[in-house]
């Protein structure tokens, strides 16, 4: 599955205005944007786990070892 942010930055611009790109308050937003779409995926991506079991290459001590 796909998370792209195409786009973002103009979403960004439009929603907010005085943001521009590359200020402070244009990446402080980008950042809790971010930290939304990590949280529902990996939310999601458990919640799939449960009935469709985890994805065959999933090798959960690699995971721990680089995060």
């Amino acid at each position: 599955m796909g998370l792209g942010l195409t786009g973002i930055a103009n979403a960004i611009e439009l929603m907010c205005g005085k943001a521009n790109y590359g200020e402070q308050d244009f990446c402080n937003i980008l950042d809790r944007i971010c930290a939304t779409l990590t949280y529902w995926a990996y939310d999601t991506s458990a919640e799939l786990a449960k009935t469709r079991g985890t994805f065959n290459l999933y090798d959960k001590e690699v995971w721990y070892k680089t995060n």
